[in-house]
């Protein structure tokens, strides 16, 4: 049987808790979710946001993927 990358990832973060963290870590995880949610926001303001809800809802099947802010 093949053991997946994501299969890992995953079942490390599901284990993982924040008392395992230091600050450092912490720290960029903070900056990192702040950034994400700026992209977020700037990119649900674009011209091109009706091409990208096209392009985002042919990655899966009904309503599994969606746009954030829409």
């Amino acid at each position: 049987m093949k053991i997946e990358a994501a299969d890992l990832f995953t079942k490390h973060i599901a284990s993982s808790k924040f008392e395992d963290l230091d600050n450092k870590t912490i720290k960029y995880l903070k900056k990192f979710l702040l950034d994400t949610i700026g992209v977020g926001i700037a990119g649900s303001t674009e011209a091109n946001l009706t091409e990208l809800k096209k392009v985002a809802k042919s990655w899966s099947n009904g309503s599994e993927c969606t746009i954030l802010g829409t």
